[in-house]
């Protein structure tokens, strides 16, 4: 019962990360890199607390592949940032939402979950969320046009999100 209400508290935070970029005047690229400093001050003070904190990671092969999720993540990031810009947060977060089904069909795919999940479900969710997506990404007043463009950096944004959170290493 606990990891779901963990997992509830986490998606609130998740899902309130981003306001602050809507009420920004940055350039994409500047938005992301204050951004990316906040977290890596974070990381950088959580690892000088590593003696008090007691935990202990070694480095592996499996964690060196977060250098690369990393990467991919930041990317992915600009692009939703620069989509916000072009489409508004409402609109984008709906295409980069995709980063749920697209990271549950890469662990069914990669990890071999299809052995104890059923794929169906996943594919739904996949097409359910693009439905949604169109529907508040289109409009009948034509006075309300938007960025194609916007469509489809946030689309590439939840693909990016997505295979970061679908490909989770198995650390020993």
């Amino acid at each position: 019962m606990a990891g779901y209400l963990l997992a509830v508290l986490s998606s609130l935070f998740f899902s309130i990360y981003i306001v602050p970029r809507k009420l920004s005047k940055l350039s994409p690229i500047v938005f992301s890199f204050f951004m990316s400093l906040g977290f890596a001050i974070s990381a950088i003070v959580l690892y000088l607390l590593k003696p008090i904190i007691g935990f202990h990671e070694s480095i592996s092969p499996a964690l060196l592949w977060s250098v690369v999720a990393g990467i991919i993540w930041a990317t992915s990031f600009v692009l939703f940032v620069t989509s916000i810009d072009a489409i508004g947060l409402s609109r984008s977060n709906q295409w980069k939402n995709l980063q749920g089904p697209i990271a549950a069909i890469l662990g069914i795919i990669i990890l071999g979950e299809f052995a104890t999940t059923n794929p169906f479900f996943a594919i739904l969710a996949a097409f359910a969320i693009f439905l949604s997506a169109v529907f508040f990404t289109t409009s009948s007043d034509s006075e309300k046009r938007f960025d194609v463009r916007g469509v489809y950096l946030a689309t590439l944004a939840g693909i990016g999100f997505g295979s970061v959170a679908g490909y989770k290493p198995y650390y020993r």
